[in-house]
């Protein structure tokens, strides 16, 4: 986030998720940034060109956006298990997100 002061960062104890519109969105550089500066916690950044900052939250049910974030939620919180493959597994990643591109670390 613009402001934040990125020494936070090190205080982060819980998996992050970070998803960005590709470079055209305003949050990809500190999103790249707080990705390149995490370090002991799970991390995982997603970027689509194709929705851009608004993401695809206006579209039904909120979309590829907010279907990405209900798979994190269901992985980290319900511990469904299998839903970890959207994020770590790069053939399962790219055929529910076509066009997005994935990286992860910490796991």
């Amino acid at each position: 986030m613009q402001g934040t002061d990125k020494r936070q960062l090190a205080n982060a104890h819980f998996p992050m998720l970070y998803i960005v519109g590709g470079e055209e969105d305003m949050a990809t550089p500190n999103g790249k940034e707080d990705y390149k500066n995490l370090e002991g916690v799970p991390v995982v950044l997603l970027n689509t060109v194709i929705d851009g900052h608004e993401g695809s939250y206006y579209e039904s049910h909120g979309g590829k956006y907010a279907h990405a974030v209900i798979k994190w939620l269901d992985w980290q919180h319900k511990g469904k298990i299998a839903e970890s493959a959207y994020f770590l597994d790069e053939k399962v990643f790219g055929m529910e997100f076509p066009g997005w591109t994935s990286i992860h670390k910490n796991f």
